[in-house]
């Protein structure tokens, strides 16, 4: 879905362009208390694992989670290890994915997104040889597409895919359009959004996206069912400016 957004936006974009230049990485031999420290430090998910400069693996916020687990929630083999603390001890090696998605400089961004998605991947390393250029993960795609804000509005978001670029993208869509509305009505008191998955077909999923804003003046009400949850947002936005310019008029 998010692939073919960024076919219709027409963006002609590299993986140099948006990439993270020159990314932190960590030691293979260096502790998973280490890596832990570094995530939680500098607020990142994706930490590449590197033997004398050479990218070897990379270790995800998800893996330290799993470490995290008690045992019998993880598996005492999936590790090897049953204390908690000892966990944290093994060298980042030990917990690494050595299979890392990868990317030249010159790839279009069309391409590496196609590669994230069909690995399942939530980055991409972007290198020249084994020389770790950047990195690029779903959440840098998702700004380039639709600019998240953060509101003071409550927002209530239910249902959301458990693919991570399509939620981001329908919850920065979702807030886009209550900041614009916002910027007509100043009172709006909530913005609800409720995602239901109405119905599979092999790869395909329909949803139903149901919009209330509730404000002084009275309250703004959206449905829509269809098949691609980014353009069923994109005609919740189109809808609601008609709405809202509409009442808008009214009142003058």
């Amino acid at each position: 879905m998010i692939s073919k957004h960024l076919a219709e936006s027409k963006l002609r974009i590299v993986a140099s362009n948006i990439m993270t230049s020159d990314p932190i990485v960590i030691d293979c031999h260096k502790a998973v208390s280490a890596a832990r420290s570094i995530m939680k430090r500098r607020r990142i998910d994706h930490l590449p694992v590197v033997d004398n400069g050479r990218l070897v693996g990379i270790i995800t916020s998800s893996d330290i989670m799993k470490v995290m687990l008690p045992s019998e929630r993880i598996g005492k083999k999936s590790i090897g290890i049953d204390n908690a603390e000892d966990r944290f001890s093994i060298e980042v090696s030990g917990l690494a994915n050595t299979d890392v998605i990868t990317a030249n400089v010159d790839e279009s961004l069309q391409v590496v997104c196609d590669r994230m998605i069909n690995a399942g991947s939530t980055y991409c390393i972007i290198k020249v040889w084994d020389e770790i250029q950047g990195i690029i993960t779903y959440r840098d795609i998702v700004a380039l597409l639709g600019e998240k804000m953060e509101e003071d509005i409550p927002m209530f978001i239910v249902g959301l895919p458990d693919e991570p670029f399509d939620a981001e993208l329908a919850k920065s869509k979702f807030t886009n359009i209550t900041r614009f509305l916002r910027k007509i009505y100043p009172d709006i008191e909530e913005a609800r959004c409720h995602i239901k998955l109405r119905s599979v077909q092999g790869a395909r999923k329909r949803y139903e996206i149901d919009v209330h804003i509730l404000s002084t003046h009275g309250n703004i009400s959206y449905t829509n069912i269809g098949w691609d949850l980014a353009k069923l947002f994109d005609e919740m936005t189109d809808a609601l400016k008609k709405k809202v310019s509409h009442k808008h008029k009214k009142t003058l």
